[in-house]
């Protein structure tokens, strides 16, 4: 009687899997990586993280945030947005 071939492609995957989560254990903590400065990310949900806030209250100060608009959709970069925060909330 011959076996099911797809059986012994699970058992192969979920050992694989194992040793791969075993191996992300011992890897230490990387911190995250610096946010590139000239890169701007796409949604409101980027400023209402990096700022605290909430979606809505993004749309309400927009004009008082560093953005740009492209095709109706709204960019955000990240270091941009810390900047504004340092400098106390204040838009050149």
């Amino acid at each position: 009687m011959n076996s099911n071939p797809f059986a012994e492609i699970y058992e192969r995957l979920h050992n694989i899997e194992g040793l791969l989560l075993a191996f992300d254990e011992r890897l230490p903590d990387r911190p995250a990586p610096p946010p590139n400065p000239d890169r701007w990310e796409q949604g409101v949900n980027i400023a209402a993280e990096e700022l605290g806030w909430k979606n809505q209250t993004v749309y309400q100060n927009i004009d008082k945030l560093p953005h740009r608009k492209l095709h109706g959709k709204l960019y955000f970069n990240r270091v941009e947005l810390q900047k504004y925060i340092s400098e106390g909330g204040r838009n050149k």
